[in-house]
């Protein structure tokens, strides 16, 4: 829903990538990384707010413009780090990733710039379905029981919710959250 080609810069050969066709045929009539036929929820938002489409983060690393975003989305990732590790860009890592935007902006914006555009910017997140996902059964997702080895199941759900709101207080900046995908 939200991944626009992060994981194709996943080295690992069984990480989760869309990146062969039929994803992305109908509108950019090659594969993005999108696992969709064409845009996302991202996508969509920012031609409503009149911005182009928000690069993804590799690709704003190389050549994109980023003081009108960047996406950091992992199709696949969790909050939890252990969730499909080394096939996903953990939320962790996106964190890290955009600790390193920020100062990319700091650098281009200055320390007054970029804390400006920052604290006026949109967040937006849809995680924590996977971590669930990983304690049912449910065909074509492969379950990881070993996730509650440790925990029980309301013990593994304060886990999964403590990881995400971690990320969310290092952050600073996040004013809208606009879903939170979970099975509570």
């Amino acid at each position: 829903m939200f991944d626009p080609g992060n994981n194709n810069y996943i080295i690992n050969p069984s990480a989760y990538k869309a990146n062969f066709e039929p994803y992305g045929k109908s509108y950019f009539k090659h594969p993005t990384g999108r696992f969709s036929d064409g845009r996302l929820v991202p996508d969509f938002i920012a031609e409503f707010a009149n911005l182009p489409m928000i690069p993804s983060f590799y690709q704003a690393l190389h050549n994109h413009s980023i003081n009108h975003g960047v996406n950091f989305a992992s199709a696949g990732a969790g909050c939890l780090d252990e969730t499909y590790s080394e096939k996903v860009i953990s939320l962790n890592t996106q964190l890290g990733n955009f600790k390193i935007i920020r100062k990319k902006l700091k650098a281009q914006l200055g320390k007054k710039g970029s804390k400006a555009l920052l604290s006026n910017a949109v967040y937006l997140f849809s995680i924590g379905n996977n971590d669930y996902l990983r304690l049912y059964d449910i065909p074509d997702i492969p379950s990881d029981m070993s996730c509650l080895a440790y925990a029980t199941e309301h013990e593994y759900m304060n886990m999964v919710m403590d990881s995400f709101v971690t990320v969310m207080m290092v952050t600073k900046y996040v004013f809208l959250i606009h879903t939170l995908n979970m099975f509570i």
